[in-house]
């Protein structure tokens, strides 16, 4: 379940960063849904403001948290990621 998990959250990274929607985001003033939807919908939760995404909630490994955080930090906007997910494992 671990990998599959870190697999599925690699891929969404991956496809966030070569579907160029990062660029896009910025015109629709949706970069904190956006990053979001990249993240995932699990139990990491973003807040963006004024270019800092805030990421909240709890991951099963440091792995997974760090991809959320590389996640958040490719969006063109996000000038910096405070990465405040809480790891059980």
């Amino acid at each position: 379940m671990k990998i599959r998990n870190t697999i599925a959250l690699s891929t969404l990274v991956l496809a966030a960063v070569l579907s160029g929607s990062a660029a896009a985001n910025l015109s629709t003033g949706s970069i904190g849904t956006d990053v979001q939807s990249a993240i995932g919908t699990g139990s990491v939760s973003v807040r963006v403001n004024d270019g800092v995404a805030t990421l909240f909630g709890i991951t099963e490994t440091k792995v997974d948290s760090n991809a959320a955080e590389r996640a958040a930090a490719n969006f063109e906007g996000i000038d910096s990621v405070i990465n405040l997910v809480t790891v059980t494992n």
